[in-house]
């Protein structure tokens, strides 16, 4: 199976989680592509995706918004999972604003959210200081490629087995 893994990231933070999703998606047979969504032009050929948008504001990016946007007929044919990363406070709960409708545009079964690795300016740091804002890599790794498993497994490439996680650093 193809699987094209589309983000959008201002800090890799995306991008890197993408790599962790992909590497349990390789290891039981599938293709997959990694895609800066603002670079892609077509979905021919991709028979899943799982798309990533890193959160500002409470809200997906832009980009990532006009990605779904672009392309909701093909992915209405194909199972599509979403993620974002962020937010950078400690909310186990955390929603973005109008997820329901960006699943719905998506035709989506799924979305998570995961904690982000926050990579801040000065003026940035300050202000998270000022209202109390934990600043490292707050990135579940087991969390991330168990849901990649999770995901293999509804497609289908996947042998019911529980799987040892690596832990990323």
């Amino acid at each position: 199976m193809i699987i094209l893994i589309a983000v959008t990231t201002v800090n890799d933070s995306s991008r890197e989680i993408a790599d962790a999703i992909a590497k349990p998606l390789t290891q039981v047979g599938n293709t997959v592509e990694i895609q800066d969504l603002a670079k892609i032009d077509s979905m021919d050929g991709y028979e899943a995706a799982i798309i990533g948008s890193s959160i500002y504001f409470g809200r997906w990016q832009p980009e990532a918004i006009q990605f779904l946007r672009s392309f909701t007929q093909h992915l209405q044919t194909i199972p599509v999972w979403l993620f974002s990363t962020g937010p950078i406070k400690d909310d186990p709960c955390y929603q973005p604003l109008d997820i329901a409708q960006t699943m719905q545009l998506a035709h989506a079964r799924e979305h998570r959210v995961f904690n982000k690795l926050t990579t801040l300016n000065l003026v940035q740091r300050l202000l998270a200081r000022a209202i109390h804002i934990r600043i490292g890599d707050w990135r579940d790794w087991e969390d991330i490629h168990a849901w990649a498993h999770s995901i293999a497994h509804t497609l289908g490439k996947c042998p019911d087995q529980h799987f040892k996680v690596a832990r990323f650093t």
